[in-house]
């Protein structure tokens, strides 16, 4: 039992931008508040591209507040990226936090460029080894 005067346990689940509505709705019930996860719409096993791409974040943000009631849901964002690169013989992401980005920006001499579709940041640079890389990444 809870002590008298003791605030109620806030109960909150976290759930990827894909789940689907039958099962969004059944986790909404049963919690307090959502946690969306939007990001990881390109991850580091699967093909390069932007973490969380401004049209892919807006539906998968349109698809949960049509489920979930207002007040409920709460929009989590990255602040990471990742590394695609063939050091290895084959394409891979390295996951990289947001001051791993920036550093690697400046000790490759790598200007950040902003991709208009997307609206995210990405960099690229090729080491004298002949490996190339690609940075997407959330700012």
């Amino acid at each position: 039992p809870r002590p008298a005067g003791a605030p109620a346990p806030v109960v909150a689940a976290a759930v990827p931008a894909s789940v689907a509505p039958d099962a969004l709705r059944a986790i909404a019930g049963a919690t307090d508040y959502v946690v969306a996860m939007l990001y990881d719409e390109h991850y580091g096993g699967g093909e390069a591209g932007p973490v969380a791409s401004a049209g892919w974040f807006d539906a998968a943000l349109a698809r949960l507040t049509a489920v979930v009631p207002p007040g409920r849901l709460v929009a989590a964002i990255g602040a990471y990226g990742y590394d695609w690169n063939d050091a290895d013989g084959r394409v891979r992401g390295d996951e990289m936090t947001f001051q791993d980005v920036a550093r690697a920006a400046r000790d490759h001499h790598a200007p950040v460029r902003f991709d208009a579709t997307s609206r995210t940041p990405w960099l690229a640079w090729t080491d004298r080894d002949s490996t190339d890389h690609v940075v997407h990444y959330l700012d």
